[in-house]
């Protein structure tokens, strides 16, 4: 069994929640790969076109973190794809929020230990709907697990595109390029993407096999605290 197989991209319809199974997981990625339309895709676009909570409004007074991602071309040069700028939710997730801050500049351990982003790679691309990256071996037995914070401000923050959200599971992190309401309540929001979607969306376009591994190896290059206009920007 692939890891695709395990994938359950599900959807909401009012309260019930719909998982397709391995089969249809199977044909839908084949109709993708025939057509390039994704059904699982078009049928969430309708879905996620009924009224949702949005992500908070953006305050430039929050933390920003940067990412530069980064390629290595075929003579084993590296290459900037492009730079994403994330508004940090600290004031509504604070422990998730600093855990992310840290991992971002290598500042120490927070939730879940010891993570640093800097080098890791963009190991899963769901073409259309998410970026994931991060993975890595978490010393002193920890796992890199971020679990949801409680209070009700925290646990409503939606999957809405360009929302950054921290695994349950692991030391990973996902950038929605889309609506990704079947991860809500699955892991918690802590930021959003607010420089770089098209960066995002270009990436999100990348050729994968079955198990939604890319295959051009793109990395998180340099990253840290920066401004609300980025790096290289002004604030």
């Amino acid at each position: 069994m692939t890891k695709f197989d395990s994938v359950q991209i599900s959807h909401r319809k009012g309260k019930q929640a719909s998982t397709y199974t391995t089969a249809e997981l199977r044909k839908n990625m084949a109709i993708y790969k025939a057509t390039g339309v994704h059904p699982e895709l078009e049928q969430r676009a309708a879905s996620s076109a009924e009224a949702a909570p949005g992500l908070p409004a953006s305050d430039a007074e929050r933390p920003h973190v940067f990412f530069e991602l980064v390629r290595i071309t075929a003579t084993q040069l590296r290459e900037t794809v492009g730079t994403l700028v994330v508004e940090v939710f600290e004031d509504i997730v604070p422990a998730a929020g600093k855990a992310f801050v840290l991992r971002a500049t290598g500042g120490g351990a927070g939730l879940g230990g010891l993570v640093r982003y800097e080098n890791t790679e963009i190991h899963r691309v769901v073409p259309g709907v998410r970026i994931d990256g991060g993975q890595q071996s978490v010393l002193n037995g920890k796992t890199g697990a971020v679990p949801l914070e409680q209070t009700a401000a925290s646990r409503g923050l939606p999957h809405a595109a360009g929302a950054v959200s921290l695994s349950a599971q692991g030391p990973t992190f996902t950038v929605a390029v889309a609506a990704c309401p079947h991860l809500d309540g699955e892991q918690q929001v802590v930021g959003r993407v607010t420089s770089g979607m098209d960066v995002l969306e270009k990436l999100s376009e990348a050729k994968v096999d079955d198990d939604f591994a890319p295959f051009e190896r793109v990395y998180v290059g340099t990253c840290g605290v920066c401004g609300p206009g980025g790096p290289r920007g002004e604030g």
